[in-house]
């Protein structure tokens, strides 16, 4: 069955329409998928993957956050106004609503780098309404080097103000995370050992190769950082979500695992009992795009269908003869209020990877 990648608009809680993206193909769904994309990228780059996961029986929808992608528009990238940070959280937060009314099934969240520290704050005021969350990409960042970017970021905006682009602190994190990659002599190697995963991230107009994000974006991100590490939202995690943190073991985000397995160990800390942790050995940031991206899908795959109490059955491999193709933008939606959704436990068969598509 052919999968189409839907797109369509959200008003979200204050007005904002938010860029959406659905993959909604599935005869017999078990539950919903939702996920928050990195910084400096948008949603169609998670297209194999949420292929993948129609395959398995999972409608999968996204957003691209403030400043990114459609939901800012190519003259506007990285450029935000306002508490960009928590304001994605609650149009994150919204889109679950609508995710959760429209198809009355329960919702996974899934936040990769950027969207994974998004998806940190997410859990602390929104835990209680989702059935688990998979961390990818990320690190435990309170630590004297985010406040030192706070401070840069505020004294930028002050002199140039929040619009202009805050090319020093991409130098001292994107253009930093290459330098141990610099034999490859491939720009933004540190995102997989699969160079043309970088080659397709230069040439994608709405990545972070092509633009920096603004002064503005950078003081919401940082002050954003210090809310999610104070006791009080680290508490307001529900001791009963099930987590899985997963990243590679050569991703600078995490410190070469360093910051990822502090992460780890503060969840298990604050009493997360369900919370489980993979390092994949030299593997870098875009784990859903490394060479081993396969061994990923299925790990996070096997979470998901415990998550859902997906009782395991003799695997059957299906075969997508064509990856997602994007279809007409819908109109605009509004999100209903939120609904409880019981979890249910069908039976789980997992396809095959689907073919990548050629780079356009």
């Amino acid at each position: 069955m052919e999968v189409i990648m839907k797109e369509f608009k959200l008003k979200s809680f204050d007005g904002t329409e938010i860029a959406c993206y659905l993959w909604d193909e599935v005869k017999k769904p078990i539950g919903i998928v939702q996920i928050a994309h990195g910084m400096g990228e948008h949603c169609p780059r998670y297209d194999h993957f949420a292929t993948y996961l129609n395959n398995n029986g999972y409608i999968v929808i996204a957003d691209d956050h403030r400043g990114h992608g459609k939901t800012c528009g190519y003259d506007n990238r990285g450029i935000v106004e306002g508490d960009s940070f928590g304001d994605t959280i609650s149009d994150m937060i919204h889109l679950t609503a609508y995710a959760k009314e429209k198809y009355k099934l329960p919702l996974l969240l899934l936040g990769h780098s950027y969207g994974s520290f998004l998806s940190q704050g997410y859990i602390q005021k929104n835990g209680a309404n989702i059935a688990g969350v998979v961390l990818s990409g990320s690190a435990y960042m309170n630590i004297p080097l985010t406040k030192i970017g706070k401070a840069i970021a505020m004294i930028q905006a002050y002199l140039f103000g929040n619009d202009k682009p805050a090319k020093l602190i991409g130098k001292m994190s994107f253009g930093a995370y290459d330098k141990p990659f610099a034999a490859e002599k491939q720009a933004f190697a540190w995102l997989s050992r699969d160079p043309e995963v970088s080659k397709k991230y230069i040439a994608d107009p709405f990545c972070g190769a092509r633009f920096a994000m603004s002064l503005g974006f950078q003081v919401s991100f940082f002050k954003g950082l210090g809310k999610i590490y104070t006791l009080d939202g680290l508490n307001a995690i529900p001791k009963t979500l099930p987590v899985l943190i997963v990243s590679g073991d050569k991703d600078p985000v995490g410190a070469d695992g360093k910051l990822v397995t502090r992460l780890y160990e503060e969840y298990k800390t604050l009493g997360l009992a369900k919370t489980e942790f993979k390092l994949y050995p030299e593997a870098r940031h875009e784990i859903l795009n490394e060479t081993n991206k396969e061994e990923v899908y299925s790990d996070i795959l096997s979470f998901i269908n415990k998550v859902f109490d997906v009782k395991p059955v003799e695997a059957v491999e299906k075969k997508v003869d064509k990856p997602a193709k994007a279809a007409k933008e819908q109109k605009v939606e509004e999100a209903p209020k939120e609904v409880e959704v019981e979890v249910v436990a069908p039976q789980a068969v997992e396809a095959e990877i689907p073919e990548e598509k050629a780079a356009e």
